[in-house]
């Protein structure tokens, strides 16, 4: 019996060396080939972003470095913790599909090799996909070392770095492998021992960081497999009932592409906190208007690519399709809908927001309306059959988003 497992030791670990190796290629080859399909809209999302952090360097690790200056308030802590699991959520359901790997992990399954190792192999798979989260990191650290009080008005920040770390993994993983009930809780769970550790004695808090740390890493070797990509629930609907074309578009988004509609939701939200913030913090109130288009107009780049989703996934329902009369129209204005809806919403918030810091009559509540409709009613535009189809649908939005920049400053 000894020497069986030492041979399963000595074999286990070439196997996981290969298993690395090609999963890590794949993972680099569709990380860089995503890269350059939108390299247009990250550069202009750097370009512009590098403005808001020219401003304000310690944006990069905000989340981080409130549990340096001010820990102990549950309302901001909570706050600042689900708003770092919301980035750690948006950016690895970027890379999920590359980092479970497709036909290549259910293979990898498939062999008979030790559960422990194929564990291994997704962890370090998930990896690749996490070292641009050192950098808030790096930079917590940075101006924390600078400062005279480098380890936090509690002197526990290095241990909150420790949970923030386990919180990062717990989050990444739940997210890339699929929604698991032990996910779940063990994200839950390093949450909260984070948020309530300013109130535990500082002889206990080092304990629970670094278990917390190890217990991460341990259900992430312990999980069970990534369930099968669910197909959207068509069969079985009847055709004739109203708006069902709608609820058919919102099933695929929320059932077959839930991660991506999340993160898609996440990134268009971005410039919206973006241009609330350097009107309201930065106080450029008097350039409201071009911060807010601008805005906007980044949005709905991002939100527009729920039109090539739901294009995609319109495929499958070739059969229903054929079984209702002028089903492509309806299907085309369906999504319309759906897509219009959520920037709608968004927009909404934005306009909330700014309603409840300056009041409704104020000249930055009736540009964010003004800018809001506008942008709205160029919406659809990006949304045309036509440009889904087309192999440089990209450049045709990023040109038709430009013209309406240049309209909406001359107007």
């Amino acid at each position: 019996m000894h020497d069986t497992r030492m041979f399963a030791k000595r074999e286990a670990h070439p196997a996981f060396m290969i298993l690395y190796r090609i999963r890590r290629d794949a993972f680099r080859r569709q990380s860089m080939a995503l890269y350059r399909r939108y390299s247009q809209a990250i550069m202009l999302f750097m370009a512009l972003f590098g403005i808001l952090f020219r401003e304000r360097p310690s944006l990069l690790a905000e989340p981080l470095l409130h549990f340096w200056r001010a820990p102990g308030s549950i309302g901001p802590d909570l706050a600042f913790a689900a708003g770092w699991m919301a980035l750690v959520a948006a950016w690895t359901s970027i890379h999920g599909p590359f980092i479970r790997g497709g036909a290549l992990a259910r293979y990898s399954r498939s062999l008979p090799l030790p559960r422990p190792v194929q564990r291994l192999v997704d962890l370090s798979v998930l990896g690749l996909a996490l070292p641009v989260f050192l950098l808030p990191f790096a930079v917590a650290l940075w101006i924390a070392g600078r400062s005279e009080h480098a380890l936090g008005v509690d002197e526990r920040f290095p241990l909150y770095l420790l949970l923030y770390a386990a919180l990062t993994i717990a989050t990444a993983r739940a997210v890339a492998f699929g929604p698991h009930m032990r996910a779940r809780l063990g994200a839950g769970a390093v949450l909260a021992i984070l948020v309530g550790a300013p109130w535990l004695h500082s002889l206990l808090l080092a304990p629970a960081a670094l278990a917390a740390l190890a217990a991460t890493v341990y259900a992430c070797m312990a999980e069970g497999d990534a369930p099968l990509e669910r197909a959207p629930r068509t069969e079985g609907v009847p055709p004739w009932r109203p708006l069902i074309l709608l609820r058919v578009q919102a099933a695929l988004l929320i059932e077959q592409h839930r991660y991506d509609a999340a993160m898609r939701l996440l990134l268009a939200g971005l410039p919206q906190l973006a241009a609330w913030w350097m009107i309201v913090y930065a106080n450029k109130v008097e350039e409201a208007r071009a911060f807010l288009h601008v805005g906007c107009a980044l949005s709905i780049c991002f939100s527009s690519g729920y039109f090539y989703t739901l294009h995609q996934g319109g495929l499958v329902l070739a059969p229903l399709l054929r079984s209702m009369p002028f089903a492509r129209l309806r299907m085309v204005l369906a999504a319309q809908w759906l897509v219009l809806g959520l920037t709608a919403l968004l927009f909404g918030a934005t306009l909330a927001a700014l309603s409840w810091r300056f009041g409704v009559q104020h000249a930055a509540t009736l540009s964010m309306a003004g800018a809001g409709a506008y942008w709205l009613a160029w919406l659809p535009l990006l949304g045309l059959p036509v440009l889904q189809r087309h192999k440089d649908a990209n450049l045709a939005k990023f040109a038709l988003v430009a013209a309406a920049l240049l309209i909406a400053f001359n107007l």
